[in-house]
């Protein structure tokens, strides 16, 4: 690693621009790692000697073996399931003459646009077993056919609601990701492919799937990430079910025992490291792996598949699959914002705004704590996007090394842990001497970059892996700077997974539970923190209201973004074609 190290300065030593990008980078792998040798040295060192023995706690932790069980069992499930619907929606809009255009593009996006606690909550409203609205709908059908139930027929609090709920939740996130890979795939190698007498099913295989390896191994990697880190939909539903998930067990250890049995939680965040770390191995190897470049120097062509016959059933399943996953949650909210409390037949006569004009102008906390959150999205997912740029920059640009994985693996490293393992690295290095930063928006600032910033890395190597080096060197034959090769060259053609990284990190830190609740404070109240607190009140008509109101100002802002995106993203494909033609840079293959 010290021969890579001497490498890689070599390199970065040549160019002001790499310089900055390089001195980026470890000051991320700095911030990442801080927090969690904080939070190993408060546990494994006492009176100044290394001591393991806080790690027996793990065998105190009752029922253990089934909460490992339930924990990996519902996260693999629900990961193929999600990675399965995402991987189609995304064939059939950028493939496929099934899309719905602009509108199909964003569907998807809908169970994202919704925070994991209100979309928990709003399924539970909807088919508890005994109160549920649809269930309560159902069983009124079904009464007239003979059929007369007393509670169900569905029950959203049982194993398969739960993986079902977590699946739906991460689909966007498999979507996304493979979409912008599909995006950037060029289209002739798989028409090229089909001259050549292959069919859509072999040309799939041999051609676009190669192609988008990179992509799918990060939408795995992102999926196990956000299964294993999930907190909301376990807590609110698990719970329901009397189904114990890792997540809530290790907040569990930490906020509800006294004192916190700190060893436990941290031993139980180990089987997580060990679980995301096999699989970034696994995406590591797919990353490295041949040298087929989706984005080359010639000019890219669409191929589109027809699918005559299948055309209408697809997209009928595309609809179906957004009015499963956002629209019937949506509704139960709606009717309980609208109606002020949860019932399973809601008085109808009781419709009005006052939930809503409670929650913007009678609740001052509330009012307050959107103003906050939205700033702190809007600061952070920036930092977040251009931090993690740079950081993949400085991994994938120059000469591969042990000491560059090395980098790449410490600014991952927080997703290995749980959520409240890292805030509370967080609190002892930035709360105490000689900051002070204790209950402040700088504190939840600096946690959500920390906890957040991984994934950003992940939604953004996935693009820019597909990045040819052929590319790069014919930028610098015209003779164009590194600064100007990243900002003329690389940086539009990873606009997909800039965008894509951006969205996710607006949308997590708008709506984020876990961090807030240790993070925020009285004066600097935040939209996750005010969800938990009117939760456990009970007051579901201003919880429906409130996580309403979010949903509505993460949709717009992400839905202009990506139209944003997609204008830049056509314009800059072609510049950057035209720059290869005037060198002469054939693409790699």
């Amino acid at each position: 690693m010290i021969r890579g190290l001497v490498w890689n300065l070599r390199d970065y030593l040549r160019s002001p621009f790499r310089v900055v990008v390089a001195a980026v980078a470890l000051v991320a792998a700095a911030a990442a790692a801080y927090p969690l040798v904080r939070v190993f040295l408060n546990l494994f060192v006492v009176d100044g000697r290394v001591d393991f023995s806080s790690l027996g706690q793990i065998t105190d932790v009752p029922g253990l073996g089934g909460i490992l069980w339930n924990t990996f069992s519902v996260v693999i499930v629900s990961s193929i399931l999600a990675l399965l619907a995402g991987a189609f929606l995304a064939w059939l809009n950028e493939r496929t003459d099934a899309t719905l255009g602009a509108i199909g593009r964003a569907m998807p996006y809908l169970p994202f646009l919704v925070p994991p606690i209100a979309s928990a909550v709003g399924w539970l409203l909807l088919f508890h077993p005994t109160v549920g609205t649809g269930n309560a709908f159902l069983r009124n059908v079904l009464g007239h056919v003979g059929i007369h139930l007393g509670h169900g027929p569905v029950n959203i609090a049982s194993w398969w609601g739960l993986t079902f709920v977590l699946a739906v939740v991460h689909v966007p996130y498999s979507y996304m990701v493979i979409s912008a890979g599909l995006r950037n795939l060029d289209g002739a190698l798989e028409e090229q492919s089909r001259v050549c007498g292959a069919g859509t099913v072999k040309t799939f295989f041999l051609v676009t799937l190669p192609g988008i390896r990179n992509s799918v191994g990060s939408a795995v990697l992102l999926l196990v990430f956000f299964g294993l880190a999930d907190y909301s939909i376990p807590v609110i539903i698990g719970t329901s079910a009397q189904i114990k998930m890792l997540s809530v067990e290790v907040v569990q250890l930490m906020t509800q025992k006294f004192p916190p049995q700190t060893g436990a939680a941290v031993s139980l965040s180990l089987v997580a490291v060990v679980a995301v770390a096999v699989v970034w191995v696994l995406q590591r190897r797919l990353l490295s792996r041949g040298h087929f470049y989706a984005i080359g120097g010639k000019g890219q062509s669409s191929a589109i598949v027809r699918l005559r016959g299948w055309r209408r059933p697809c997209q009928a399943i595309a609809i179906l699959f957004i009015i499963v996953s956002s629209v019937l949650p949506l509704v139960s909210l709606v009717i309980v914002a609208l109606t002020g409390f949860w019932s399973a037949t809601p008085a109808w006569s009781n419709i009005s705004l006052r939930t809503f004009v409670n929650v913007l102008v009678n609740d001052s906390t509330s009012a307050s704590s959107i103003q906050n959150s939205l700033v702190l999205a809007v600061f952070g997912a920036t930092l977040g996007v251009v931090v993690a740029a740079l950081a993949i920059e400085f991994v994938s640009s120059g000469r591969r090394s042990r000491f560059t994985g090395f980098v790449d693996a410490v600014i991952k490293a927080p997703a290995t842990f749980s959520i409240i393992v890292v805030t509370i690295g967080v609190i002892l290095g930035f709360s105490g001497s000689p900051l002070y930063l204790g209950a402040t928006l700088t504190i939840l600032l600096i946690g959500y970059v920390v906890v957040y910033l991984p994934q950003a890395t992940v939604t953004i190597e996935s693009s820019a892996s597909q990045v040819g080096r052929e590319l790069r060197e014919a930028s610098a034959v015209a003779g164009s700077s590194s600064s100007g090769t990243y900002l003329r060259v690389v940086a539009p053609l990873v606009v997909p997974g800039l965008v894509a990284g951006w969205a996710l990190l607006f949308v997590r830190m708008l709506g984020d539970l876990t961090a807030s609740v240790m993070l925020a404070g009285p004066s600097t109240s935040v939209i996750g923190f005010r969800i938990l607190s009117i939760y456990s009140n009970g007051s579901f008509g201003d919880l429906a209201a409130l996580t309403l109101l979010v949903t509505v100002i993460a949709t717009v802002v992400v839905f202009t973004l990506l139209l944003v995106s997609n204008r830049i993203g056509r314009r800059t494909r072609t510049a950057t074609s035209s720059v290869v033609a005037v060198t002469g840079a054939e693409p790699a293959r």
